[in-house]
């Protein structure tokens, strides 16, 4: 199933605890503007969608839904398995840095010391 990008900046708004002018606020937008954008009426032009994705700290292909990658994959990572890159996307969904250094030291406690 196809995500649009109403769907996309509604889900990514959330997923930051904003409301609707808390994203306007940040992005540098109008609240009208975002509610026309995530009720589907409007679909951003090239700055706003600029500006959107910057906030959100994704691609705008991302946000247009023509990648599934919300950051693009460096090309040092391009010989990761799949896991690994699983893991990665999971480090970059935390919320924050405390988020992410508590799944590293689980990640951490899994693994016993004499393997390196």
């Amino acid at each position: 199933m196809e995500i649009s990008i109403a769907e996309r900046i509604r889900k990514l708004r959330l997923q930051n605890g904003w409301t609707q002018t808390e994203l306007a606020e940040r992005s540098d937008l109008e609240r009208k503007s975002i509610i026309r954008y995530e009720n589907g009426q409007n679909i951003p032009g090239g700055k706003a969608l600029a500006s959107l994705a910057k906030v959100f700290s994704v691609t705008t292909d991302y946000l247009l839904g023509l990648s599934d990658e919300p950051q693009p994959i460096p090309a040092s990572e391009s010989a990761l398995s799949a896991v690994e890159l699983e893991a990665i996307q999971v480090l970059r969904r935390a919320r924050s840095d405390e988020h992410r250094a508590r799944l590293v030291n689980a990640l951490n406690a899994l693994i016993p010391d004499e393997v390196v």
